[in-house]
């Protein structure tokens, strides 16, 4: 998923609730805020020599 892609399914949907859920499937607090968002791009060989490229949307959230 983009950012745009993220902006756009939350903008189609502003009557739900938006809620973050940690790997051990608990929920983020709904107070949170995020504070920051990041764009990661990773480039790698793997043991065999195929090169790979990895894009990430990274969320930065605060439990307030």
């Amino acid at each position: 998923m983009t950012i745009n892609e993220l902006q756009t399914l939350l903008e189609a949907n502003r009557e739900k609730q938006f809620r973050l859920m940690l790997p051990g499937q608990n929920p983020v607090p709904v107070s949170f805020h995020i504070t920051e968002v990041g764009h990661v791009q990773k480039s790698f060989i793997d043991c065999g020599g195929s090169v790979h490229s990895v894009q990430t949307c990274v969320l930065q959230a605060w439990e307030g």
